[in-house]
């Protein structure tokens, strides 16, 4: 009988818990989409989410430049509206990496203060 009472329990904290990291990733997008508002037409493909860890978000879109790179902003949803936006980072994507993804070269173009650029 309790072991009946556990499982709805758990399925329910699971539930709780993906539906708040996809709500916080789709409130990474507006803030991502409210972020690059400005960017000219055209110059950014659909954002993705790249890593979340809490609700500190890395949201990425494709940007045609003269080799594909991903423009990428990392969002802290803990901060104000309006300063979510810590930094960000381009990255050049390697289509014959492993998972498709991005290269092992540094990131470049870093603003603010991103996690995954490096010291200068």
């Amino acid at each position: 009988m309790v072991a009946a009472l556990i499982a709805p329990a758990a399925i329910a904290g699971i539930a709780a818990f993906y539906s708040d990291e996809l709500a916080d990733q789709r409130q990474a997008k507006a803030v991502f989409n409210r972020y690059t508002s400005r960017f000219p037409e055209e110059e950014l493909g659909q954002p993705g989410i790249r890593d979340q860890v809490d609700r500190y978000v890395t949201v990425c879109a494709e940007q045609d430049e003269p080799e594909l790179t991903q423009f990428c902003v990392e969002v802290n949803l803990t901060r104000p509206r309006g300063r979510e936006v810590e930094g960000g980072y381009r990255y050049v994507v390697d289509e014959l990496a492993n998972d498709g993804g991005f290269s092992a070269i540094e990131p470049f173009d870093c603003f603010g203060d991103p996690t995954r650029c490096p010291d200068e």
